[in-house]
């Protein structure tokens, strides 16, 4: 009767044991749920944007894209913090930071890109790179060293 319950304890043991590998190898997966639309400045829906999500804490990342009315969805993602990245051509790219529940309903992120004009940057802030650059390139560098 002992070995019994000796072997439940292992038995019992080995599936947890089990499990918890098995939520480290899915980390990504949750119940959380959080979807959203991108339109224009002008509000017209933009399709085929790349959502990018990105957890520096589970070391993930995931895409996917916006449909024909501009909307998307993340379903069964784990709860935390994450970063999501707009990005589509001809427009300015856009960043956000949110936190995803997995017990409360998340909100909707609703955003809007900017046009870009030809040859204009895509990111904000890549003026400094370019002035940067143009300053490299101009051997003015050296003077601020």
């Amino acid at each position: 009767m002992r070995w019994i319950y000796s072997f439940l304890i292992l038995v019992i043991s080995f599936l947890l044991i089990a499990d918890g590998v098995q939520a480290q190898s899915g980390a990504a997966r949750g119940r959380g749920r959080i979807r959203g639309i991108v339109t224009d400045t002008q509000g017209n829906p933009l399709e085929s944007v790349l959502v990018r999500f990105t957890s520096n804490r589970l070391q993930t990342s995931f895409e996917l894209r916006t449909n024909n009315k501009g909307e998307w969805v993340a379903a069964g993602i784990a709860g935390g913090q994450w970063n999501i990245d707009f990005i589509k051509d001809g427009f300015m790219q856009k960043n956000i930071s949110t936190s995803v529940s997995t017990v409360v309903y998340n909100k909707p992120i609703e955003l809007s890109l900017e046009k870009t004009d030809a040859g204009q940057p895509k990111v904000k802030g890549s003026e400094l790179v370019q002035e940067g650059n143009k300053l490299r390139t101009h051997k003015t560098m050296a003077a601020l060293f």
